[in-house]
């Protein structure tokens, strides 16, 4: 395995807490709760940016980039796990991969060395982001990073005498990471991955884990439409995924004259904007009807890029043909507005009965953005409950 340091710096338990604390206000007093409960005030956090090699759709090499965490007792590693933090980054930032830390972040505050890998960066990860569905990629891409970790921990940095026990979890597109991962690792791995990544147990939180499901209640939804983006979000993806488009589509086939004319072709061909940066952009000039964004047949069963799209997320139904050994856990809010929680539901149909396999709804009607912060209700609510 090929990595490199990007940079790395050291932070105090408090100076980590008001960093995290800053970017997520709301959720400063559960940082506090968990950091002062798990961690010795004396902790110090080793943030660690790196790059590491591993393969793309075709098997061609690429660079890759992610985040660890390391919480330090007197200048040794004080974890005896690790938690993989899968997030789907989707803006280029490389001082800092995942956007400069993100709540998933907190999860270093349980004293367990934290890895999370930018797959989805249109910068952090060089090039060549992963497709938005590619369930066998992102686990492969997953997996270097995990391996990567531990040989800089073991072998670079000498902190652990050997491979740490891994906590695989991941939130919205995270969560069907985690899931694809839990799968890989379960199904297709090879010894030299399963001495460098010894799978424990795996957190899943609003996650796509059924992605034709969640295209079809997508398509069918005004509000889950027009709020998650997902066409947009997987045709800015297109050159990534060998079968998912044919040859010569454009984005701008798709997307009605007014919209065309918001430079919203643009901003996507550009792959420097997140996805809210996109909805702001076309709502503030078209409103949030999808008829006035998306020509009919994005939408329409009978459409091409329906098919197309179904498709490529038929390949990646993770649910099918496998029954888990390891223990999972599946969180869901029962009111995401951006993943609807058919998608856990349907899972909860094929694995319900499986002894090692557990199912969380939580209601927070009330909250106006519920996926948005269901990062930190994850954080709040499954932390203590998973992890004891």
């Amino acid at each position: 395995m090929t990595y490199e340091i990007i940079s790395q710096h050291e932070y105090s338990l408090a100076e980590f807490i008001e960093r995290m604390g800053s970017m997520h206000s709301r959720l400063l007093p559960t940082l506090n709760e968990i950091g002062t409960t798990c961690l010795p005030e004396q902790t110090t956090i080793t943030a660690i940016c790196y790059e590491y090699s591993s393969t793309d759709l075709y098997q061609s090499p690429i660079t890759l980039s992610a985040l660890m965490l390391i919480p330090m007792h007197g200048g040794l590693c004080a974890a005896t796990e690790l938690h993989l933090e899968n997030r789907a980054t989707q803006a280029a930032d490389k001082s800092v991969p995942t956007h400069q830390w993100n709540i998933g972040a907190a999860h270093v505050l349980t004293g367990r060395v934290l890895v999370s890998p930018d797959l989805m960066s249109f910068g952090a990860s060089v090039d060549r982001p992963i497709c938005y569905t590619h369930a066998r990629l992102a686990a492969r891409n997953t997996v270097d990073a995990v391996i990567a970790a531990q040989q800089m921990l073991t072998m670079h940095l000498g902190l652990c005498a050997s491979p740490l026990p891994v906590i695989n979890s991941g939130h919205s597109q995270g969560g069907f990471d985690a899931l694809a991962v839990h799968r890989y690792m379960e199904t297709e791995s090879n010894p030299e991955e399963q001495h460098w990544l010894p799978l424990l147990r795996s957190v899943c939180a609003s996650g796509p884990y059924v992605p034709d499901l969640l295209m079809e209640i997508v398509a069918a939804k005004e509000k889950y439409l027009y709020g998650a983006y997902m066409v947009l979000n997987a045709m800015s993806h297109l050159c990534y995924h060998a079968d998912c488009f044919e040859p010569g589509v454009q984005i701008a086939d798709f997307l009605t004259p007014a919209a065309q004319e918001t430079g919203i072709v643009e901003m996507i061909a550009a792959k420097q904007h997140t996805n809210v940066e996109l909805v702001k952009a076309t709502a503030a000039a078209l409103g949030t009807r999808t008829a006035a964004l998306f020509v009919e047949d994005v939408y329409r069963p009978e459409g091409k890029l329906y098919a197309m799209m179904k498709k490529a997320s038929e390949q990646d139904r993770l649910i099918d043909g496998w029954t888990p050994r390891l223990p999972i856990h599946f969180y869901h809010a029962t009111h995401d507005e951006c993943v609807p929680v058919e998608c856990t539901q349907a899972v909860q149909a094929v694995w319900g009965q499986c002894p090692n396999v557990t199912f969380q709804y939580d209601d927070y009607a009330d909250d106006p953005m519920v996926h948005r912060y269901s990062g930190g209700f994850f954080a709040r609510s499954v932390l203590k409950k998973a992890y004891g």
